[in-house]
């Protein structure tokens, strides 16, 4: 609209206020996605030291998921997700094996961060925080659960006196006062009542919000926690992981707002997505040696590129939630007309698809980079699939 001909026009205001919305976006929503990729693969060093399969993991979570859409946008879903995998990842992953205090207070930290940046966080925060206490009581380290409230109360204490000053009231939410959607968030408590099939089927399967229908990659995943199980190699982790992706997904199945307003894919799962594609890596372990396997694979793969990043870049905005079917409702005839998402390459002056041009080769480049720089280390990669339960038998 900024651009829009019929507008009051470009002026330097409208430029330096674009140019601090891309700055922003990127600080808050790029940034630590990209950083969040890079805990996923050193995470996945747990389950196996073969580069490749841990780098397809992360490829398929920043590229292949709703997440490719967000961590482009100016929302606060990705840093939330990237400050509540960065609390699991300090608290899992110590090198010593023992939980020392900077780690459980920057733990505390994130987390709290985590969920005054967006409140749904809160679920896997405490989940989170549930699994920190396990892991200190086995360790009989109880006692350190002070560093984690030490991390946390400044933030929540923040939280609490910004809430005072700008709603009245210490718990006040912002939700009670807004002028958007006010009937669905006068329903229940804001917008939350008990788990219904239209938001089910919604987020999950339907062409309108479903996280499968957008990421079938994504099914993958379910059986990939089974196996995960049936390896008997950290149950603390696996019972986290997957408390967080049931809590996130009965809470949006709640929601009189579950569709989320003008959106790609449902955004308020989000949150979860990174503890979901965890689980992605055993079924890269077991089958990808099977024909049937990789064929399913490299389909969904194909699906979830052209349905994700189709959507994201058509355009100039998201979506209507009026748009029953946003893929061909919308995508498909700003593809067709040649309207596509302002990126670098519509600064260099290409139009249409060919301004994507700039993306495709500076990221064909990173990867030459990659396989570059891989090679020249192949001499430290294992040769055969390991998977490490010296922390847990």
């Amino acid at each position: 609209a900024t651009l829009n001909p019929e507008g009051s026009g470009v002026s330097l205001g409208k430029v330096y206020f674009a140019l601090g919305q891309v700055v922003i976006t990127l600080a808050v929503a790029a940034l630590p996605t990209a950083l969040l990729g890079v805990l996923l693969y050193r995470y996945l060093s747990r389950f196996t030291q073969q580069r490749w399969q841990r780098i397809i993991v992360v490829l398929i979570y920043g590229l292949l998921t709703p997440a490719f859409t967000y961590a482009n946008a100016l929302y606060g879903h990705q840093l939330s997700a990237a400050l509540l995998f960065g609390g699991f990842y300090l608290v899992s992953t110590p090198n010593d094996g023992r939980l020392n205090p900077l780690r459980l207070w920057l733990a505390g930290l994130l987390l709290a961060y985590s969920v005054v940046s967006e409140y749904p966080a809160a679920l896997i925060a405490g989940i989170i925080g549930l699994y920190t206490v396990y892991r200190l009581f086995k360790q009989g380290l109880s006692g350190k659960l002070i560093w984690v409230a030490l991390g946390g109360a400044p933030v929540l204490l923040g939280w609490m006196a910004y809430n005072q000053a700008v709603f009245g009231g210490p718990l006040s939410l912002g939700y009670g006062y807004s002028e958007l959607w006010v009937e669905e968030h006068s329903v229940g408590f804001m917008s939350l009542t008990l788990p219904h099939w239209k938001a089910a089927w919604g987020i999950t399967f339907s062409p309108y919000r479903g996280l499968f229908y957008y990421s079938p990659l994504l099914l993958f995943a379910i059986p990939g926690f089974g196996q995960w199980w049936s390896r008997r190699v950290f149950r603390a982790d696996f019972w986290a992981a997957l408390a967080s992706v049931v809590a996130v997904f009965l809470f949006n199945a709640s929601s009189a707002m579950w569709w989320g307003g003008f959106a790609v894919g449902p955004r308020y799962m989000l949150l979860m997505l990174p503890f979901m594609v965890l689980a992605l890596t055993f079924p890269l372990l077991k089958w990808f040696t099977g024909s049937w396997f990789r064929l399913a694979f490299a389909l969904a793969g194909f699906w979830s590129l052209t349905a994700t990043w189709g959507l994201t870049l058509a355009g100039q905005a998201y979506p209507s939630d009026a748009l029953r079917n946003p893929l061909l409702d919308y995508a498909l005839p700003n593809w067709m007309a040649g309207e596509i998402a302002r990126n670098f390459g519509t600064i260099a002056g290409f139009g249409g698809s060919a301004s994507l041009l700039f993306l495709l080769g500076g990221m064909a480049m990173i990867a030459f980079i990659w396989l570059i720089l891989s090679n020249r280390t192949r001499h430290h990669i294992p040769t055969t699939l390991t998977i490490d339960v010296s922390l847990e038998n």
